[in-house]
């Protein structure tokens, strides 16, 4: 019996040792594994004007690429100037003078909203200036993913005219469809903007000249942009 009972012993004591060797193993195991470090986020380089830059007495922390950003978990970088645009310009300014700088950054993405300030020009020059600045981007930052914005269509706009007697809203209209037919030809994701200011009531949506965002405006831009971006280079 006591044989017995000192055999059954040793053997718990060997299956228990045994135990101990396979927990310290898989602990050692464990702790080798280095840890998946998150992933960097997306850069997102925003070339625009005024809209996407912020104009007037508002809150710039929450202008539409900062909050769509912030949201999304996107590094913002931001190349918008009022006034510019794919044949508009400053006196030193317009879209493609920002190209060096847009690449500088490695963007993931780069988000082309132009054209607001496009509309006077005919529909079929600014196309042309599109496709070369599109040209530009791709040779710069030939692994960023381009999405295109429709110019949008702010209140002054919808009932407004050229000096000429054009309708803005018109202008607008057609300059959409060649942008629209350029990024289809060039496989790049086009969003329209259009509708984003044609409700009834925008006066706490736009500032008093007509045209400029309010903060609330902008907070409009940022929900209505930001998912369909993100759909965009999903």
């Amino acid at each position: 019996m006591v044989k017995l009972l000192a055999a059954l012993s040793a053997a718990f004591l060997s299956i228990a040792l045994a135990g101990c060797v396979v927990l310290q193993t898989q602990l050692m195991q464990v702790s080798d594994v280095t840890p998946v470090e998150p992933g960097e986020p997306v850069t997102v380089a925003f070339l625009g004007d005024s809209i996407t830059s912020g104009f007037g007495e508002i809150d710039y922390s929450q202008i539409w690429p900062a909050s769509a950003s912030a949201e999304h978990g996107w590094r913002m970088e931001q190349f918008s100037v009022p006034g510019t645009g794919y044949l508009a310009h400053t006196p030193q300014d317009d879209f493609s003078s920002r190209v060096a700088a847009v690449a500088e950054v490695e963007p993931d993405v780069i988000v082309v909203a132009g054209g607001t300030n496009d509309y006077p020009f005919p529909a079929e020059d600014v196309r042309v200036a599109a496709s070369d600045l599109l040209d530009e981007l791709q040779d710069a930052a030939p692994d960023a993913d381009i999405v295109m914005l429709s110019a949008f269509l702010p209140p002054a706009f919808v009932t407004g005219f050229t000096p000429d007697g054009r309708s803005s809203a018109q202008l607008v209209d057609e300059q959409t469809v060649e942008l629209r037919d350029l990024a289809e030809d060039r496989g790049i994701p086009f969003i329209d903007t259009r509708t984003v200011f044609t409700l009834e009531d925008t006066s706490a949506l736009i500032l008093p000249d007509g045209v400029h965002p309010t903060t609330a405006g902008q907070q409009l831009l940022a929900e209505y942009l930001g998912p369909r971006i993100v759909a965009a280079i999903d």
